[in-house]
């Protein structure tokens, strides 16, 4: 993913978005993403609650390792819609302005 992510800041700047989808790897691209050098406004990545505990309520996300990473790194979990989660970067992230 770093590949890509600089072959496209190289080509046409980093992506405004990015949709992880790809069969339960989702954490660990995540994991490997430098979002420092590749600050995506939005991410939308799918993530499913049995992967980390055995809740069934939306608030048990806030437990999530994938979550509590990408928080580290200045995203926040802005909806949850099924499966799929989307993050705002911080300094990107105007709700309600």
């Amino acid at each position: 993913i770093s590949r890509l992510l600089a072959f496209c800041r190289e080509r046409i700047g980093v992506p405004g978005v990015l949709n992880l989808d790809i069969e339960g790897l989702e954490g660990e691209i995540v994991r490997d993403m430098d979002l420092a050098a590749n600050p995506i406004a939005l991410l939308c990545i799918e993530h499913f609650l049995s992967d980390f505990c055995d809740a069934r309520s939306a608030t048990a996300y806030a437990g999530s390792p994938l979550v509590r990473h990408l928080e580290d790194r200045g995203y926040c979990l802005v909806a949850i819609c099924g499966v799929s989660l989307i993050f705002a970067r911080g300094d990107a992230y105007r709700p309600f302005a």
